[in-house]
């Protein structure tokens, strides 16, 4: 009796988040989609888009999407979580619809249907959302700094390149070492006499010392470097799905200079917090696609193309998966 309450409770919470996270998804998505469509109006409509080069676009942003679902799965087999790679796909599209809630909280869900799937506690695998944002900040920053070092006349870019990349690593450096310095038994002795002294406060000591120690178990050269090599990887394929975008509405930029412009990009949206880097994101590409000589609306339309096959079409299709996955009758389970 007693399962079936929780089995319930379970897939009501699921309910719950799916219908929510999906209104709120989709109407992200809608937005997205009437501003594309307007602003290709003003180019002539959609007919005006070169297709032929958009399918090479598309696959660029399918790779650099593959590329960052594999380093997920790593993350999760480096933490115990075995799954199917077919089941890290899912949970990946799942909580990457939730990139839209704000401060991008909301991708937590998928280590909730990870824990589904395996048992292993989301609060041992939420780090892995920590160090994908690090590597994907890193990776805008290096691949900004190093391709804007190649191109020529844009010496004031690469100083904001370079800010960027120094204080991302910075950033990222004290993290790893006051990672590496915490002693979690240490601080789990301490956290229980404070807090402790109830079952709540107890939960909240053995949430933390699950976190910590995933966070600690990650910190591997080989998982790092690896991972690290796929987000570059990724996110270079990303700037050339912006090269091809660009080129099919009749901007022709050197494939650097697509890789230059959307890492740029990518560095200021996140560094927004702003859901998606929404707004930031466009706005910067289209300004920086201006600089190479794009006119101010062609280079809002490749700036709105190029997001589409690398951001929103994601969100589309992690909706529906999300939709499958929290609002099917057993609840938030990754089959």
């Amino acid at each position: 009796m007693r399962q079936g309450g929780l089995a319930r409770l379970s897939g009501t919470l699921g309910q719950r988040v799916g219908v929510v996270a999906a209104l709120w998804v989709a109407g992200s998505l809608g937005v997205a989609l009437v501003t594309l469509w307007w602003q290709a109006q003003q180019l002539g409509g959609i007919g005006g888009i070169n297709d032929v080069l958009l399918l090479p676009a598309l696959g660029f942003a399918l790779v650099s999407f593959t590329l960052r679902i594999a380093r997920f799965h790593l993350f999760l087999v480096a933490l115990g979580a075995r799954v199917p790679f077919g089941a890290s796909v899912r949970a990946q599209f799942a909580g990457f619809s939730l990139s839209m809630t704000p401060g991008k909280v909301g991708e937590l869900y998928k280590c909730y249907l990870i824990e589904q799937r395996t048992g292993v506690p989301t609060a041992r695998t939420a780090p892995i959302l920590l160090f994908e944002k690090g590597m994907d900040a890193l990776a805008f920053s290096i691949l900004a700094v190093a391709t804007a070092a190649i191109l020529p006349n844009i010496a004031g870019s690469i100083n904001v390149a370079a800010r960027s990349l120094a204080a991302v690593g910075i950033v990222l450096i004290l993290g790893v070492l006051m990672l590496r310095a915490a002693r979690p038994d240490q601080l789990t002795a301490w956290l229980m006499r404070v807090v402790g002294r109830n079952r709540r406060g107890r939960r909240v000591v053995e949430l933390f010392r699950l976190t910590l120690a995933g966070g600690a178990d990650l910190l591997k050269p080989a998982i790092l470097g690896g991972n690290m090599a796929l987000s570059l990887v990724a996110r270079t394929c990303d700037g050339l799905t912006l090269t091809l975008a660009a080129a099919a509405l009749g901007v022709n930029i050197p494939a650097l200079a697509g890789i230059f412009v959307l890492n740029s990009s990518g560095a200021l949206g996140g560094a927004s917090m702003l859901p998606g880097g929404v707004g930031v994101v466009e706005a910067s590409m289209s300004v920086l696609l201006a600089g190479f000589g794009a006119s101010t609306s062609a280079a809002l339309a490749a700036a709105l193309v190029a997001r589409f096959l690398s951001f929103w079409l994601w969100v589309a299709i992690g909706l529906v998966v999300l939709v499958r996955t929290g609002i099917a009758s057993d609840g938030a389970r990754v089959s």
